[in-house]
């Protein structure tokens, strides 16, 4: 036999049964499934009819009901909440025992809603964790039996397992809880390096960003040097991003996210029905009730925002969301820093590939230059010989029959060989331009008048259209004439009798000021796509009698005057010559 206060071996195994179904609970981490399981096992094992869990508030005055078992309509109306005898509560080193009280004994508005419900005994049991009270279990029952010792000794048993096993529980869901930052901050490690396209590494940061702290959306903008703005880029919600990008907030205005980029600091906006730093038009497209403003610094620099809210309500972030949204915030803007380094990196690589590749061009040319100079040199004085010589003979023999042909040709052949060898004398010749003011319009006139007279009556018909305010322009009038006199014969042995040649001019604006464009059309058969790249090459021509350093020449003395030359052909319109000319010469070439 046991006394009143022993626990029989029945006891002992309720008890152990208790514990194995705890057990299972707390694997779930589900703190509301776990107190209810509770309550089911200490009805069984007191035999009582329900049983409630309250929570003591931190002032210690106060008890709120947490869960019941079962759930009764009238008691959560009327004991939602309680105050308490605080001598239970206070710091003392003895902790209060169960106690159990016959309905009866309650206060008259207890009794009656207890009374109604059919209770008519209640034990109390106070919950602790570390020696600081943290609750109640109450357990009632029907049937006019009073609570045992021995229950109530069983009930605290029970208890005690219930507190460690929700704390257990508590433990299991924080580590969960850490273990699904970890992933995450992990996430965002793997996103940052695992795409080579910086938008969906910051739309997956930002996605990622929105979950952990629980958040609507999260939108990063970037800051754009040249223009002094934040430029939206990225969105967890994809439904926003087309509209995400087009958002330009400058760094001055009055707003939580240009704030937080001047200051590098971050922005809190528990409200923002009630704050100045939320722009109305993203307030209501985004639904925002509150925002934290996250700064992404790299190297010392404020480069970007994240812009995390919520939709539901004014919310207070608390500092662990802060802090671990800073911990991403860094990571986002070491990737934004590093993709930015990777793309100035490759910049320069191309531009010293291309650096490369034009000194590679220069030194060919300059060898070929050279070669031309001496095979010039080395030619003309034989030819000065045979001109010489040619003029002797007609003067020597009739012009007549075969003897006039002959001389015919051979004074033609000598001509071209001469101008062949001019065109190696300019090609080998330094471009030094002489650069003088003048008038781009008489230019434009003498070089038309020096095209029809060198290609005779015979030729394309030729046109200009250029502006009667035209301003004066700073070139080498003698090399200006000689490259506009190469386009313009070129076009017309292109466009062929019966053709046409168009010069135009117009003012255009540049980067580094006004330019001069001049564009010489023909109606041509054009340049076939597979030729086009290798116009200015030197000695390359599609003409059957053409040396192939007329637009080798254009182009250098083009580029000698800080300007630039492009072609544009097609078989059906034929082709378009266009220079660029700065108005006001800034240095060399």
């Amino acid at each position: 036999m046991t006394s009143d206060h022993e626990l029989s071996k029945a006891d002992l195994l309720r008890v152990v049964d208790a514990v194995r179904e705890m057990s299972h609970a707390t694997s779930s981490g589900d703190h509301h499934e776990m107190l209810v399981l509770a309550l089911r096992v200490a009805i069984r094992v007191t035999e009582s009819d329900g049983a409630v869990v309250y929570r003591l508030n931190e002032a210690g005055d106060e008890l709120t009901r947490v869960v019941s078992e079962p759930h009764y309509d009238q008691l959560q109306d009327s004991f939602g909440r309680m105050r308490v005898d605080r001598t239970w509560t206070g710091k003392s080193t003895s902790r209060a025992r169960a106690s159990a009280t016959p309905v009866a004994n309650l206060p008259p508005a207890a009794q009656q809603v207890l009374l109604a419900v059919g209770f008519v005994h209640v034990a109390t049991v106070p919950l602790y964790v570390r020696g600081l009270p943290i609750g109640t279990v109450n357990l009632s029952r029907r049937r006019d039996e009073p609570y045992t010792q021995r229950e109530l000794r069983i009930t605290e048993i029970l208890s005690d397992l219930l507190v460690v096993h929700v704390e257990n529980a508590r433990l299991f869901a924080d580590a969960n809880a850490r273990l699904d930052e970890m992933r995450m901050l992990l996430e965002v490690a793997r996103s940052v390096t695992a795409s080579h396209s910086l938008a969906e590494r910051l739309e997956t940061s930002a996605d990622i960003l929105a979950r952990m702290l629980g958040a609507s959306n999260a939108i990063i903008a970037l800051v754009e040097d040249e223009e002094d703005v934040l430029r939206g880029v990225a969105s967890a919600n994809a439904e926003l991003r087309d509209f995400v990008r087009t958002i330009r907030i400058p760094i001055a205005a009055t707003s939580a996210a240009a704030r937080a980029v001047r200051t590098m600091k971050t922005v809190l906006v528990a409200d923002v029905e009630h704050s100045s730093e939320a722009r109305s038009d993203l307030v209501q497209r985004f639904g925002q009730k509150s925002l934290v403003a996250l700064p992404l610094i790299a190297h010392g620099n404020a480069i970007g925002v994240v812009v995390i809210d919520d939709t539901h309500g004014a919310r207070v972030w608390e500092a662990a969301e802060i802090q671990r949204g800073e911990l991403i915030a860094v990571q986002v803007a070491t990737a934004v820093a590093n993709a930015r380094l990777f793309e100035k990196v490759k910049q320069s690589y191309e531009q010293l590939a291309l650096a490369q590749e034009e000194l590679v061009k220069q030194e060919k040319l300059a060898a070929l230059g050279q070669l031309a100079a001496t095979l010039a040199h080395e030619v003309r004085n034989p030819l000065g010989v045979l001109f010489n010589s040619l003029g002797t003979l007609t003067k020597l023999l009739p012009r007549t029959g075969d003897v006039a042909l002959l001389l015919s040709i051979m004074g033609e052949e000598s001509r071209r060989l001469d101008r062949l060898m001019r065109d190696l004398l300019d090609f080998a010749r330094p471009v030094r331009p002489s650069i003088e003011p003048h008038s781009l319009a008489e230019e434009i006139d003498g070089a038309l008048r020096a095209a029809v007279q060198q290609l005779g009556p015979d030729c394309a018909s030729f046109s200009s259209e250029v502006p009667s305010d035209l301003p004066r322009i700073s070139f080498d009038q003698a090399m200006m004439r000689q490259a506009l006199v190469n386009l313009l014969t070129n076009g017309a042995q292109a466009a062929g009798v019966g053709g046409s040649v168009v010069i135009r001019v117009a003012i255009e604006s540049g980067k580094r000021g006004p330019l001069a464009r001049i564009e010489v059309s023909d109606t041509g058969p054009g340049i076939p796509s597979d030729l086009a790249e290798r116009v200015f090459e030197p000695f390359f021509t599609t003409k059957a009698m053409g040396t192939g350093l007329g637009l080798s020449i254009v182009k250098s003395i083009i580029e000698a005057h800080g300007g630039w030359i492009e072609f544009t052909s097609d078989t059906a319109t034929g082709t378009c010559a266009r220079l660029r000319l700065p108005l006001e010469r800034r240095g060399g070439p």
